[in-house]
């Protein structure tokens, strides 16, 4: 197993790798048998492995430094040559979905409907608007990496103002949060900017594409199998019906917890002494989580103390580095890598659990199986994967002593009701995203007219007096999924129901729970969302009230929390 210092990047050569591709996809057309069918299918696919290794490897290295010359250089090169290697995949997805060899046993049936979903959803009609797209999404990602605010004679990144934003002092987060979306304001016609050519470019591919308009192409893009914007519609209308009762009475609690008649868009805090946050340094968190991974499992003990060794994470927050978190696979070096920006809230345990949910997923699926290797099947679909990553941060509820000494129990409740309130916000965000693209031709005004019409329909409570520029509809810029990963948003409440169920499980049966994570984890992308699901005895939430039951579970198990 390599470091990551000493993964060696190399710029793949577009003519040379379209040549081997041609000559390998003319070779698969004329396949004879199963036997030699498979054996070319095998080559191409690693090829295919190796590019998306390299581009992932420059991604990983430009996102922990924006300001990096040659990781900037290489990234430029991605944006340009990206479209070219998706259109040497289609050429690929044209000889498999024509071959008489593609229904067989060891290939999955997902990753048939997932190039057939990729086909539909790229030509070389549509390359220059998808290398614009991708310039759009950069300038939207180096504006918040940049960004640099001054605060109590320091300066600080987005993140790193992150823990003045729940400081216990109200005067002290009131102007943190200040000082935060003034940045936004600052770039407001930017921010419009940005987003207004995106729109415009998404539903020109759309249109391009022959799609009626952007969201039936997003439905695609994010592999929606088995249901449809309808169902979603009706989720979300659920959501609305069980959780805001649930979410207003959170807030009645929260203000006579700290003696507020009224809660502003700067209390932030669910305690007058401010919300638990993790003990100890970087490093001691770190000893902290490996521990707590040796007592969960053999299979987690030894993995993330290899992610440790190997140096597969960067966690620190720091100036150039890109906001946010995520988890990457990399394919030729079998090897996940952990993304994020630690900034002293309990954001740090969460994130570290959440995305070792998806790299101990993607270990799992593509490293323990004598399996056909595919790129599409390294992760499930966007819903599917983000419950092994949420589910994550709830099954380590045992070991966050660890983590937050007498806070314990506060920390339990807290992250207990964010998971339920977000269920709101994601369906915000997905609303707002549907009109949107249904409606391209609205100006910058209209967009910020809907977002604050929605958002006091879904989160009614939230009050920006004193804020004129959040009052008028632009809290959704700080939501970099919006700009970057369209339609992604209704993923995270999907997962957190199925997440929660499994939660619910632990607590019954922690043995048998586990191992039907790591189970449903090792299937990878192997079956569809609502597959999983049924494979684990896990309520579809398109047709089932189980919402209604997690509420009415977590509330007696906060009950019994001192």
């Amino acid at each position: 197993m390599m470091k990551l210092e000493d993964m060696q990047y190399q710029r793949p050569n577009y003519e040379e790798e379209k040549r081997k591709m041609e000559e390998l996809c003319r070779a698969l057309k004329q396949a004879p048998d199963k036997e030699t069918f498979l054996d070319l299918f095998q080559k191409i696919n690693d090829i295919r492995s190796n590019i998306n290794t390299m581009e992932q490897l420059n991604y990983v290295y430009y996102s922990i430094n924006t300001n990096d010359s040659f990781a900037k250089e290489e990234k430029e090169y991605w944006d340009t040559y990206s479209p070219l290697y998706q259109a040497l995949d289609r050429q690929f997805f044209d000889c498999v979905l024509s071959s008489p060899w593609k229904d067989i046993p060891e290939i999955p049936h997902t990753f048939l409907q997932l190039i057939e979903n990729k086909q539909k959803t790229f030509s070389d009609a549509v390359i220059a608007e998808s290398r614009e797209e991708s310039k759009w999404v950069d300038r939207y990602e180096t504006l918040k990496s940049n960004a640099r605010i001054s605060f109590q004679g320091q300066t600080l990144t987005l993140s790193q103002l992150g823990k003045y934003r729940e400081h216990p002092d109200r005067t002290i987060r009131q102007e943190a949060n200040e000082r935060y979306f003034a940045f936004f304001e600052e770039q407001e016609n930017t921010f419009d900017e940005i987003y207004d050519a995106l729109v415009k470019i998404r539903t020109t591919m759309a249109y391009k594409l022959g799609f009626a308009n952007y969201v039936e192409m997003a439905y695609c893009l994010m592999n929606r199998m088995g249901y449809t914007k309808e169902d979603v519609a009706y989720f979300r209308d659920r959501i609305k019906q069980d959780v805001i009762p649930y979410a207003l009475n959170l807030q009645e609690e929260k203000k006579q917890r700290l003696g507020l008649d009224i809660l502003y868009y700067y209390d932030t805090i669910l305690y007058p002494e401010g919300n638990p946050t993790p003990l100890g340094t970087e490093e001691e968190k770190i000893e902290k989580a490996i521990t707590m991974y040796q007592e969960l499992s053999p299979i987690t003990s030894t993995f993330f103390k290899k992610m440790v060794d190997h140096h597969w994470m960067d966690l620190e927050s720091k100036q150039g580095k890109m906001m946010g978190g995520y988890c990457t696979y990399l394919e030729d070096f079998h090897a996940p890598f952990i993304f994020a920006n630690f900034n002293g809230t309990s954001h740090d345990v969460e994130v570290l659990t959440h995305e070792f949910g998806h790299a101990l997923q993607s270990h799992l699926a593509n490293e323990e199986k004598d399996t056909i290797k595919l790129p599409e099947l390294i992760y499930p679909t966007m819903e599917s994967a983000e419950i092994f990553s949420t589910a994550m941060e709830l099954l380590t509820f045992p070991w966050m002593d660890r983590f937050y000494g007498k806070d314990t129990n506060r920390y339990k409740k807290m992250q207990l009701d964010d998971k339920i309130s977000f269920l709101l916000y994601g369906a915000l965000v997905d609303h707002f995203q549907e009109e949107v693209y249904l409606h391209p031709e609205w100006n910058k005004e209209q967009r910020k007219e809907i977002w604050r019409k929605l958002e006091l329909e879904y989160m009614p409570w939230k009050d920006y007096r004193g804020n004129s520029f959040l009052q008028k509809g632009t809290y959704w810029y700080v939501q970099s999924h919006i700009f970057s990963s369209p339609f992604y948003y209704i993923d995270y409440a999907l997962a957190h129901v199925a997440a929660l169920e499994l939660w619910m499980e632990s607590e019954k049966n922690y043995d048998e729970a586990f191992q039907k994570y790591l189970h449903l984890a090792s299937l990878g992308g192997r079956g569809t969302f609502l597959e999983l699901l049924q494979e684990g005895d896990l309520h579809n939430p398109f047709h089932s009230n189980e919402l209604k039951e997690i509420i009415r579970f977590v509330n007696d198990y906060k009950a019994h929390l001192s």
